[in-house]
């Protein structure tokens, strides 16, 4: 769990240090298990914000273990090899989970 907080608290470090986001609008709700919980992360007008639990809202929903996203996001596993091998799977508006790649660094 404290990988899975770290990991969201650097995401907010980089909105708030100007990450560009573009005209991006969306909310992703990524669903990480009983240990990890539940996190979204919302874009609206070019600005990105970090929260802890699951939005009502979600435009698209990521559900992967907790250890898988920590990796995704430290470049230790491939998240199109994840979701190939049904370790990570998406609803919702697949358009907008490619382009999670540039906010998960």
């Amino acid at each position: 769990m404290s990988d899975v907080k770290a990991t969201f608290e650097q995401i907010q470090t980089r909105f708030e240090s100007g990450l560009d986001l573009g005209d991006l609008n969306a909310v992703y709700t990524f669903k990480l298990g009983d240990d990890a919980g539940d996190w979204t992360i919302r874009i609206e007008s070019g600005k990105g914000k970090v929260e802890e639990g699951a939005a009502e809202d979600a435009t698209c929903t990521i559900q992967v273990s907790a250890e898988n996203f920590v990796s995704m996001t430290t470049k230790k596993a491939n998240p199109q090899m994840l979701f190939m091998t049904g370790k990570l799977k998406v609803s919702g508006n697949m358009g907008q989970a490619l382009k999670l790649q540039k906010i998960l660094g």
